[in-house]
């Protein structure tokens, strides 16, 4: 049951920061390294969320606050 939470907690993030409508407020690394990542496969390793957390930090931190509120 746990991993299926962190599967559906990093889908949520990547869905927050693909619909933001803040992308600019991104570091143009750390989008890179997102997605570099998610190309090789590796979206649901903690470091791939730990990337997407800081990227839905800069860009959508209300909803970031309201995800984490309801998991």
């Amino acid at each position: 049951m746990r991993r299926q939470r962190v599967k559906e907690y990093t889908e949520a993030l990547l869905d927050i920061l693909l619909s933001s409508v803040n992308p600019e407020r991104v570091d143009d690394d750390l989008g890179w390294k997102i997605a570099e990542n998610i190309k090789d496969g590796r979206l649901f390793t903690h470091h791939v969320r730990s990337l997407l957390h800081k990227a839905v930090i800069l860009c959508e931190p209300d909803k970031l606050r309201r995800i984490n509120r309801e998991s």
